[in-house]
């Protein structure tokens, strides 16, 4: 009764706390594949078939896409509470199982990912299950467990590629939880077979679904350059702020001689995770202004070690503590949500730009992601160009590979190529914040082109529908 109890009343907070922002682009794609019923991807093989059904589910109770696969978030969300609550009292931790399932449920980085769109709730859901056999691995030291183990990482690999590092977390901490009382000639034998079993079903999974762009993705992730200069930005806003106030606590199991082997094992694991978010936010760093939040991912990445950190956090302090620590962290979530969050929709966009454009696929060049969610989160297939990524970003990569220095004059070519030449070719709008974007833009070449020629080598012709305000590019 306790353990619905908390799952109940976290999916209210999941649900009330919904946000507007999306979470990154790969949102956009999500939703514009689940809307047009595709079922593919080439990197998460469950997510959109999943999606895809409970949204036609919602459909039937009139509930939107948009919000049908926020609310997929927030279920997949309370059912990992809900997991977490039995890993806890099979860890010996009955009477304060409820403190680490609500510790789970509102850690900042989870409660995040329960309010978007974003594949990352599901793929946590997934980890806390998996927690479940392997809980009784730790207790019990069983093969069958471990194969359990195994299945259960290779299906959160199946979701989201971050499956494979909570599998490799989960084999380092079957070695470290509990040495050296758990011996490793007893453990190691249990971590292979988990190690292979997750391998072999996570290949038979990915090969069946198509999912080749797992392997893309490693093998790009593992030779990118490393970016130093991301690091600290990576330790508190991945880490130390998402993680309130486990990412302190549990370095005090370091001082207990039944919890220091795990709690090392688990700080190493989280190196390994910091290291591939580092790598991959500095990947993301140059296309940062394109993104809906910049190179941020909440602490996303690091999902896969919310429960061994609140397990081990919860076992060491008084339970004072461990309850003020809840309370700290739903307070920090629940502010850290707030931040992040989009204002309400501006009222009559959507409607203007469907009064405007009359069902044609019209090309549109709009300011940001914020802009763009405008259209999305009820036209997913409208996939405008961005001032901030596509005029900001792209062009001065193409004009930079060239090896010649970006100048205005690009730019009147570009418009140029988007101007009109006959009757078969649409006509582009670009939105009043897309021409507010370029007059104040970071890219002096693009500024000096909106202030000065844009006006001069182009005609623009106003168009104002409710609350859409644009300009039609026409010839000049």
């Amino acid at each position: 009764m306790r353990a619905a109890l908390v799952a109940a009343g976290l999916l209210v907070l999941y649900v009330a706390l919904g946000q507007n922002a999306f979470h990154g682009l790969d949102a956009y794609h999500y939703l514009a594949f689940v809307d047009a019923g595709e079922l593919r991807n080439a990197q998460s093989v469950l997510y959109q078939p999943v999606a895809f059904c409970f949204s036609r589910l919602c459909a039937q109770y009139g509930l939107p896409v948009y919000e049908s696969m926020r609310l997929l978030s927030a279920i997949a969300a309370t059912l990992g509470v809900a997991a977490v609550y039995g890993v806890a009292k099979t860890l010996g931790l009955a009477d304060r199982a409820w403190l680490v399932a609500l510790g789970c449920g509102l850690t900042p980085a989870v409660v995040h990912a329960a309010t978007v769109l974003e594949v990352d709730a599901v793929q946590y859901c997934c980890s806390c299950f998996a927690w479940l056999p392997f809980a009784r691995l730790l207790r019990d030291n069983t093969i069958g467990a471990a194969v359990v183990t195994g299945v259960a990482t290779a299906i959160a690999a199946g979701f989201h590629a971050a499956g494979h590092l909570l599998a490799a977390t989960l084999c380092g901490l079957q070695l470290t939880w509990g040495w050296p009382t758990r011996q490793l000639r007893q453990t190691t034998s249990r971590a292979v077979v988990l190690a292979i079993t997750h391998a072999g079903a996570a290949a038979l999974l990915l090969w069946l679904g198509g999912a080749g762009g797992q392997s893309t993705m490693a093998t790009n992730t593992v030779t990118v350059a490393f970016h130093a200069e991301v690091l600290p930005s990576v330790l508190v806003h991945e880490w130390l702020l998402p993680y309130l106030p486990w990412c302190g606590l549990t370095l005090l199991a370091l001082s207990g001689r039944r919890t220091r082997a795990a709690a090392v094992g688990l700080a190493v694991c989280q190196g390994g995770y910091l290291l591939v978010t580092t790598l991959v936010l500095g990947l993301f760093a140059a296309t940062g202004p394109a993104l809906p939040h910049g190179a941020r991912e909440f602490g996303s990445f690091l999902l896969g070690i919310v429960v061994p950190a609140v397990v081990l956090a919860v076992q060491v302090v008084p339970r004072k503590v461990a309850v003020a620590a809840v309370a700290v962290a739903a307070a920090a979530a629940v502010a850290q949500v707030r931040l992040h969050d989009w204002p309400a929709d501006p009222e009559g966009y959507l409607a203007g730009w469907r009064e405007v454009t009359r069902g044609q696929a019209v090309p549109l060049l709009v300011d940001d992601a914020q802009e763009w969610a405008w259209l999305a989160r009820r036209e997913p297939q409208v996939k405008p160009l961005l001032v901030r990524g596509y005029l900001e970003i792209e062009v001065p990569a193409q004009v930079a590979r060239a090896g010649i220095a970006l100048r205005p004059e690009h730019y009147e070519a570009q418009f140029a190529v988007w101007q009109p030449r006959d009757a078969m070719m649409p006509v582009m709008l670009i939105s009043a914040r897309a021409i507010d974007r370029m007059r104040a833009s970071p890219v002096p070449a693009l500024a000096a082109f909106a202030r000065d020629r844009l006006f001069q080598s182009c005609t623009l012709q106003p168009v104002d529908a409710l609350g859409f305000h644009a300009f039609r590019l026409l010839p000049k």
